[in-house]
């Protein structure tokens, strides 16, 4: 590892002339990453699970570090620019070369390729790895079993429909809705025509130079010099009104790679918006009932009362189960029926799964609490309860910051107060890398937050399928499908801090991207200007800590309800 870290450093600060201190930190930070992944996947899968193969795993563990290193990225371009314009630039005004206070890397090219990476995973390679999981079968079925070479064209076929719908959007709305339209202050003036001053005999300008500017590949703020007055101060008394100030806006076309920048973060803020806004409210008061719930050593009777309690449940799961199977069988034996009433089926037959899994799943849980209050729980770490309180305790606070951060911050116009942008310049004076790890918490903590919400609509909602992670018993599929939401929602994180801390990340490259170019571009631009999702994300967050408050803790579905939904189900399928 220490050679791999130390070939990563010298390549880039020899080859391409980083910072050699950005190189050691992206050296360490990549190997770490990989490395964390690597354990957590190993170390959570269900060693049963045979439909999980190599490439999966790889899949997953680069999926994971391409998410949270997309993450890590903004904090390291605040880094690279290091405050400065001329770092934006990469030139030095004076000397035309590169400044050696900045970083020196092409944050540019660097984003380009984390956004093209996030793309091919989300659209190709993670849904082509969950076709061809969920295609395979390890028994039979209707007399058929599906092996490897069948679940794989499978996969394909059903790939190849999502890359054409996907690829047809692209190219129509790149072609059509391409287009940034960015507002601008415009200054005009009739410098030839402006005076009646007899003392003012030539024009208010020597000379003119005009600049020539690639506003596609600027970064930062640009600077138009060339232009000198004569008689300066007498033109300061005399121009006083002969310059108009209007608004304007201008048209840039953006460059493909930042179109599917757009793209693909509007469809994760969707996703972002509905899953953190739960998970600010749940996250805290998930990690803290971790400790209220904790496992106590119980007496003979109770532990009697608890097992039989238990064993109630379990039989009734078994019996649904039987009787949810047979459902199917008869639905497939049944024939005659329309379109609709075979999409009706489905729907219902859907809803009635998830709430098996989720009966099932808080029973899991019940149980291995019960086996941990026997005493006979060998790898139970008592402390555990104990982090969760004080990690539960940092959760919330973290999120009384971010709210307050945004009614105080992002909301109004203007700003009433910079709070957490304050937070972070005042490290510049002293030790900048703690704002940078700052920065880095409180983005990291949003998609955090996300894994959070994932699990909450799963455990309270039947509407969406129940993906669990737990150690030791968390199946392929459940990673896939999880990691896949996870980076998706990358972008949108990324986006939402570059916006929250503006003042903070002014000269990033990042911020010219996805607050400049990305921000007002045509159709996604009335989203991002009237704030859009942060409302909705706000409100998703009041309405789920009301719902929280008047039931706290998640309860399996009503065993009698699930028993009469199938009731009802097999007389409909007759």
């Amino acid at each position: 590892i220490l050679l791999i870290i130390g070939g990563f450093t010298c390549g880039l600060a020899f080859g391409v002339g980083v910072d050699w201190f950005l190189a050691a930190v992206m050296g360490v930070a990549i190997v770490l990453l990989f490395v964390v992944n690597f354990y957590l996947v190993v170390t959570w899968a269900d060693p049963l699970d045979q439909t999980s193969s190599v490439w999966q795993t790889i899949l997953v563990v680069t999926a994971l570090s391409l998410a949270q290193g997309a993450i890590l990225c903004l904090p390291l371009d605040v880094a690279n620019n290091a405050n400065s314009l001329n770092c934006s630039n990469r030139y030095d005004d004076e000397n035309d070369a590169l400044s050696g206070d900045c970083g020196n890397l092409d944050m540019a090219l660097f984003w380009e390729v984390v956004i093209l990476m996030i793309f091919v995973y989300v659209v190709m390679l993670l849904p082509m790895a969950i076709f061809q999981y969920e295609a395979w079968d390890e028994v039979e079925v209707k007399g058929k079993r599906t092996d490897n070479c069948k679940a794989f064209w499978s996969a394909l076929y059903w790939e190849m429909g999502v890359l054409f719908v996907t690829g047809l959007t692209l190219a129509l709305m790149y072609i059509f809705l391409g287009t940034a339209e960015v507002p601008v202050a415009a200054h005009k003036m009739d410098v030839y025509h402006s005076f009646t001053d007899d003392t003012l005999s030539s024009p208010v300008w020597d000379f003119q130079k005009v600049v020539e500017v690639n506003i596609l590949n600027a970064t930062g703020m640009l600077e138009f010099t060339g232009a000198e007055l004569s008689a300066a101060e007498a033109a300061k008394e005399t121009c006083l009104n002969c310059a108009t100030l209007e608004d304007d806006t201008v048209e840039v076309k953006t460059s493909f790679p930042v179109y599917v920048a757009a793209l693909t973060g509007f469809v994760g803020w969707f996703i972002f918006v509905v899953f953190a806004g739960i998970g600010l409210a749940s996250c805290p008061g998930d990690l803290i009932r971790k400790y209220m719930d904790r496992p106590v050593i119980l007496s003979v009777a109770d532990l009697t009362k608890v097992q039989k309690q238990l064993q109630q449940r379990t039989n009734e799961l078994l019996k649904m189960g039987h009787e949810l199977k047979k459902g199917r069988e008869d639905a497939n034996k049944a024939a005659n029926k329309s379109w609709l009433d075979k999409r009706s089926r489905r729907q219902e037959d859907r809803r009635n799964v998830n709430q098996l899994k989720q009966m099932t799943y808080l029973l899991e849980s019940d149980f291995e609490s019960w086996h941990a209050s026997k005493g006979e729980k060998k790898d139970y770490n008592f402390l555990y309860p104990y982090v969760c309180l004080v990690l539960g305790v940092l959760a919330a606070l973290l999120t009384l910051l971010w709210v307050v951060h945004l009614a105080l911050y992002v909301l109004p116009d203007p700003p009433l107060h910079p709070f957490l942008n304050e937070y972070f310049l005042q490290f510049d004076t002293w030790f900048p890398l703690f704002g940078v790890l700052s920065v880095a918490l409180f983005a990291g903590y949003l998609l955090v937050c996300v894994i959070f919400g994932i699990f909450k609509v799963g455990v309270r909602l039947m509407c969406m399928t129940l993906h669990p992670m737990r150690y030791g018993k968390t199946l392929m599929n459940a990673f896939m499908f999880n990691t896949m939401w996870i980076l998706l929602c990358a972008i949108p994180v990324v986006q939402f801090c570059t916006e929250a801390f503006d003042s903070y990340a002014r000269y990033t490259t990042i911020g010219a991207i996805l607050g400049v170019q990305v921000k007002y571009l045509k159709f996604f631009r009335y989203f991002f200007e009237n704030n859009v999702f942060v409302y909705c994300l706000l409100g998703i967050f009041v309405l789920t800590t009301i719902v929280l408050g008047w039931k706290p803790k998640d309860e399996p579905s009503s065993s009698k309800k699930l028993k009469a939904a199938l009731v009802a189900q097999k007389r409909g399928g007759k």
